[in-house]
């Protein structure tokens, strides 16, 4: 059975950004590197501990403002690249 869902575009703000081609595409090398460093990052995020791993309050890292809001869509070099 197939079944057919219809959906529509959104009013979505987005961000169009002009970088260098190997940021959007980097070279083999260094995709194993992204593929390790990934690996090592789901091994933490997927762990979890009830004991909190600091001591004290949490502080605004920067006293700054928000470059980007988040939920924005990107563009690099007008292609999408996740």
């Amino acid at each position: 059975e197939e079944i057919f869902i219809k959906t529509l575009e959104g009013n979505y703000k987005s961000e169009k950004l002009q970088v260098e081609n190997k940021k959007i595409f980097p070279p083999k090398t260094i995709q194993e590197r992204i593929a390790k460093e990934l690996k090592e990052a789901n091994a933490i995020y997927s762990s979890y501990t009830p004991k909190a791993l600091f001591n004290g309050a949490f502080n605004i890292p920067l006293n700054s403002f928000i470059t980007s809001d988040f939920g924005k869509a990107r563009t690099f070099n007008e292609k999408v690249a996740s």
